[in-house]
């Protein structure tokens, strides 16, 4: 399997492509702006969003992590987005010693091995889709900008779903639940 990246000639974002030993197309990331036309034969990439319990409880290997978060946590293939505010929220927890996780080097080390993690940034066009209606559904602060980089993304054409059991992020509907 070869990997390439083509420029997006919309925006500065680029499109990785996946192809196969048949040198065949097998997946893409797709962003927003793209003429559908062009793609239509492809594969979009799912992007999982990974809440601060479910980041700690895999971390930990916390028997609480529900069975799909799990399946999803041991595909060498996903695709993951650590929100910098549930790395926050994370590094909290570990102070106030409420996970067996040691300290904050412990989990940083072990996210920055973890090839498949992104951590993504809290920036203003996140904080922008707090502020919208689906953004405000979420009333807890630290779970609506979790919940803002999923919607964020999703305005931008990637598939996206959040690891999480958070009954008010699973109320709320605004993106898939994966638990």
């Amino acid at each position: 399997m070869s990997i390439s990246t083509v420029s997006n000639r919309y925006s500065n974002t680029h499109l990785l492509l996946y192809f196969s030993r048949d040198n065949t197309p097998s997946r893409g990331v797709i962003p927003a702006g793209w003429p559908n036309s062009l793609w239509d034969n492809w594969i979009r990439i799912l992007l999982y969003v990974v809440d601060t319990h479910t980041l700690i409880w895999y971390l930990e290997g916390n028997p609480r992590l529900g069975t799909q978060a799990k399946q999803v946590l041991a595909d060498r293939d996903s695709k993951l987005i650590l929100p910098m505010i549930a790395l926050a929220e994370t590094a909290l927890v570990i102070d106030k010693k409420r996970t067996s996780i040691p300290n904050m080097s412990v989990c940083l080390t072990r996210i920055l091995q973890d090839r498949r993690i992104d951590i993504y940034d809290l920036t203003l066009p996140i904080f922008q889709r707090s502020l919208t209606k689906e953004g405000m559904t979420i009333p807890e602060l630290h779970d609506r900008l979790i919940v803002s980089t999923g919607l964020y993304l999703q305005d931008l054409g990637y598939i996206v779903a959040i690891l999480t059991r958070d009954e008010e992020i699973v109320q709320a509907g605004v993106l898939p639940v994966i638990w």
